[in-house]
């Protein structure tokens, strides 16, 4: 859908980010807007509430927060690919890359998981009806640690070096 259409150009555009302003912003860019475009489709209006209207400016609020969603995924993958790459101890580069691929397979299983057991706890009914909306939310809690996880996190030396170079 249209997160899958929007990755090429988040790629892109958090990539010149990351370039231009740095790789802890471009970092953390990414991770907000993940967090903003998966919490909010939790809490967007339906149809099903019995107003057209909501219903119309839910379904276009969706298209956008599935959009910034696929930006910002994209855009991590290659910045924290980069950031990992220029910080990283030279004898643990390839476990830190593959830190990427390990979390991003954990997150998949856990968000599963997660539908699962609210499926399984409050039955297709409530899913259907207002619970879908719980897995989207409780991506805050994860969501808030890595946020709160990269508050802090330095500028690579190269990027400061490429910085210099420049002016």
């Amino acid at each position: 859908g249209v997160t899958f259409l929007a990755r090429p150009l988040g790629g892109l555009l958090i990539g010149v980010v990351g370039d231009r302003f740095g790789r802890s912003k471009a970092v953390n860019i990414s991770i907000v807007g993940m967090l903003v475009g998966t919490v909010g489709q939790g809490l967007l209006p339906t149809y099903s509430s019995g107003n057209e209207t909501l219903g119309h400016i839910g379904f276009v609020l969706l298209i956008v927060l599935r959009f910034v969603q696929g930006l910002c995924a994209a855009g991590e993958i290659g910045t924290i690919s980069t950031y990992l790459t220029e910080v990283a101890a030279h004898h643990m580069l390839c476990r830190g890359i593959a830190l990427i691929a390990i979390t991003c397979n954990l997150g998949f299983v856990s968000a599963q998981f997660i539908v699962y057991a609210i499926t399984r706890a409050l039955g297709d009914e409530a899913v259907k009806a207002w619970a879908w909306r719980l897995s989207f939310l409780l991506a805050l809690i994860p969501g808030l640690v890595a946020i709160w996880g990269r508050r802090g996190i330095p500028e690579s030396h190269m990027f400061l070096e490429q910085q210099k170079e420049e002016q």
